[in-house]
């Protein structure tokens, strides 16, 4: 295998994993247990959670997870559970999902 066919298989790969990302970060999941979390209004109201890292927190029941609140138009959120990818935690410092020795979830 020569050197341009293994860098093209890398982007290749590097794609396929950008899309999958993309397709679960884009099809929401009910909370299990909607009314355990409140979307912080003053975040909405000052955000409407349209920045990438608006209006994201931890999961306090999945350090695997993370919760993305959606802007209603009365001014509340609705919370949507979304996955962390390949065995990531959430890192509620820099808003993303990181390796588990950054995360910020409680030690297990």
């Amino acid at each position: 295998m020569t050197s341009l066919s293994t860098s093209k298989l890398l982007a290749l790969l590097a794609l396929f994993v950008w899309q999958a990302h993309a397709s679960l970060a884009n099809s929401p999941r009910s909370l299990p247990a909607r009314d355990e979390f409140v979307c912080p209004a003053e975040d909405i109201a000052n955000t409407g959670c349209l920045g990438p890292k608006d209006c994201l927190y931890a999961n306090p029941n999945n350090c695997n997870t993370f919760i993305r609140c959606i802007a209603n138009a009365d001014g509340t959120g609705t919370p949507v559970v979304l996955p962390c990818l390949l065995e990531l935690e959430w890192n509620d410092n820099k808003k993303e999902c990181d390796f588990p020795e950054n995360s910020t979830c409680p030690p297990k």
